[in-house]
């Protein structure tokens, strides 16, 4: 890359926004649907991201410009009659339609390929990535500032309804409960099913209830999924629990979203002469459940995917994460034997690099002067005694900071720190559950965070921006959830 090119990129102001595990493969895929998808139905085009690797974990960055123009476009829609009635009322059946499709097709990608010419591997590949491509301009319709400018919107609209400021909070804060099963409830109860069987009966259905959610922590094609033997050490705790007692879990789960759901109808229909606000709360009511149905589609296609890529990895004489640092042009080049692409360059791009996007164009950056340059630019001093952000679970704790990027780092939780992560995902369960209190850059009302911190009763900051940059492991903090305030103790 030239100086003038490096320039181009520092001479923008770029705001930090999550931190995750992830390879080119699934940023990829990300960016696309982000640049397009808020194009297609928001009429708004963010032209910029950055996505910077250090050992397989990357650091994204938005232009501030672009981000606060998208926010400023979302508020115009959102107070617009016209865009409500045309584009609003059908987005909670457009994502279901859309979700529902994608999760049937991913099911159709061959899982033994061994016989398959590298051309018939191509078109697979290519395949998966058109269906990614669809759906993710559906994913980014529940983009966090979507969700902060739908939360905006909406109150102002109840309170012009004749609600107060309290009542206007007070039905959103019900309203935000997932009005249809969740994932990790689907797997639950799915799981206490299981465990009311015996014998062999148990055992097929232990096995199917594998394939169906062995999926849930694979947020990208190289995380692992969860084995047999995982759900048969779950089953075996199930089992030592009274018949009983897994009998009224299983009402319990099923009685909660059908009394959630018996509310959310009674509600909307109240407003009914009064459309804008009608599907506004119709949108609203519905985001909290598809946001948390986004990951369980999108994991899916990893899940049905991945054996497609080790196979490419092994007639590439690479692995499976050199292969995902590959782009979808290369690979097919080098299936084709048209390209030539070292491990040791793809190794560099997974501990060192900077993928830039510019529209639809990807620029990659492993020159070590080059990456510096970018880095001091981006690495400004974050140092700071307190942060903010919004409270959606109340509460006050105290204790040590522990940072969460991916699955890969929960063997260092410890029972009563408190999680930092960029954001929460359905697989983190077990160490939300073990947290004091749960503190995401990402997120609202809505998030995943917001809505599992509430039925666990766990104090909740989200939305904070920068707690992954500024906190440390081992910092401890002073957490309170009801003023959505962080302090630095030590």
């Amino acid at each position: 890359m030239t100086n003038d090119f490096i320039v181009g990129i520092i001479t923008k102001k770029w705001k930090y926004s999550y931190a995750r595990r992830m390879t080119y493969q699934k940023v990829r895929l990300y960016h696309w649907a982000f640049w397009n998808g808020f194009s297609k139905i928001f009429n708004y085009r963010q032209r910029y991201e950055i996505y910077r690797f250090i050992n397989g974990t990357q650091s994204n960055y938005f232009v501030v410009q672009e981000i606060k123009g998208f926010e400023k476009n979302l508020l115009n829609k959102f107070s617009d009659k016209r865009f409500i009635f045309k584009t609003v009322r059908k987005i909670p059946k457009l994502l279901k339609y859309g979700f529902k499709k994608y999760l049937v097709s991913v099911k159709s990608f061959p899982q033994d390929l061994r016989g398959y010419s590298n051309a018939k591997i191509i078109k697979v590949l290519n395949k998966y990535y058109k269906l990614e491509q669809e759906v993710g301009v559906y994913f980014w319709i529940l983009f966090e500032t979507v969700e902060k400018v739908l939360v905006l919107s909406t109150r102002e609209t109840l309170k012009k309804s004749g609600l107060s400021v309290n009542e206007a909070g007070e039905l959103l804060k019900k309203l935000s409960e997932p009005i249809k099963i969740i994932p990790i409830d689907m797997e639950r109860t799915s799981l206490l099913k299981v465990a009311l069987l015996a014998g062999e009966k148990q055992e097929k259905a232990l096995k199917k209830h594998c394939r169906e959610f062995g999926y849930m922590p694979m947020y990208d094609i190289n995380f692992e999924s969860y084995s047999l033997e995982y759900f048969k050490n779950k089953l075996a705790e199930l089992n030592k629990i009274p018949r009983e007692d897994i009998e009224k879990e299983t009402i319990e789960i099923k009685e909660k979203y059908k009394n959630r759901y018996i509310f959310y109808k009674k509600t909307i229909s109240k407003f009914k002469d009064k459309k804008d606000c009608y599907y506004l709360l119709d949108f609203f009511a519905n985001f909290g459940y598809l946001k948390d149905f986004k990951p369980y589609t999108r994991d899916k296609g990893g899940y049905y995917i991945k054996n497609t890529f080790k196979e490419i990895a092994k007639r590439l004489e690479l692995t499976l994460d050199q292969v995902l640092f590959l782009n979808e042009i290369e690979i097919e080049g080098m299936l084709k034997g048209n390209t030539k692409i070292s491990s040791q360059e793809l190794d560099k791009r997974k501990n060192d690099s900077v993928y830039y996007c510019d529209e639809d164009k990807i620029y990659i950056i492993t020159d070590k002067e080059q990456l510096n340059k970018i880095d001091k630019f981006l690495n400004k001093n974050e140092k700071t005694k307190e942060l903010e952000g919004l409270g959606v679970s109340a509460g006050k704790c105290s204790g040590k900071v522990r940072i969460i990027l991916s699955n890969s780092d929960f063997s260092k939780f410890k029972k009563g720190e408190i999680l930092v992560t960029s954001a929460t995902r359905p697989d983190f369960i077990p160490i939300i559950q073990k947290a004091s209190a749960i503190i995401t850059d990402e997120g609202g009302m809505l998030s995943h965070a917001a809505i599992v911190s509430r039925e666990l009763k766990k104090p909740c900051i989200v939305g904070t921006l920068k707690a992954t940059k500024v906190l440390k492991d081992g910092d401890v903090i002073e957490v309170d959830a009801n003023n959505g305030i962080i302090k630095i103790i030590k």
